[in-house]
């Protein structure tokens, strides 16, 4: 192969666009060409500049890529934020649920309120007599009545009581 064709088929050759038989005769004209191999390497070099600046941060189709990214990055930020909330307000709304549920239970199924609720209706007359005045000893009676009622009745009493 000579200068002039070698010449003609060097940007081929740098792209690896020849088939085997052309690339080896411009590789083996290279080796032995001091001329054409100072020129390859100059192409070569010039190819890479037009590379580095066609995909360089400027470049038109890098800028769309980027702005492209920018937009699906944004949307799925304001995916998983809507995620976020959405868990975030389930979340609050099961836990006030809980609360309210085992508030209601504790309140309404616990034994020593239940006593609590049965001393007032049963003794309810004797925190009037005590507001009413009543002398010193119906009052000690009556406040000794009002500590023994007071006094948390144990499990197995009331039991047979009501049973």
């Amino acid at each position: 192969m000579n200068c002039q064709e070698t010449r003609r088929y060097l940007l081929a050759h740098l792209d690896g666009e020849l088939d085997a038989k052309t690339s080896f005769d411009v590789q083996d004209h290279l080796e032995g060409c001091a001329a054409c191999a100072a020129e390859a390497k100059a192409v070569a070099r010039e190819s890479e500049q037009l590379v580095r600046a066609l995909a360089g941060p400027d470049a038109p189709v890098n800028e769309l890529e980027r702005r492209i990214e920018h937009a699906l990055i944004g949307a799925e930020r304001e995916e998983r934020r809507a995620g976020r909330k959405l868990f975030f307000r389930s979340g609050l709304a099961l836990a006030a649920s809980v609360v309210l549920a085992l508030g209601l239970y504790f309140s309404l199924g616990q034994p020593a309120l239940l006593h609590a609720a049965d001393y007032v209706g049963q003794h309810h007359h004797c925190i009037h007599i005590i507001f009413a005045g009543e002398d010193d000893h119906d009052r000690t009676e009556h406040e000794d009545e009002l500590d023994r009622a007071l006094v948390p009745e144990p499990v197995e009493a009331r039991l047979t009581r009501t049973g």
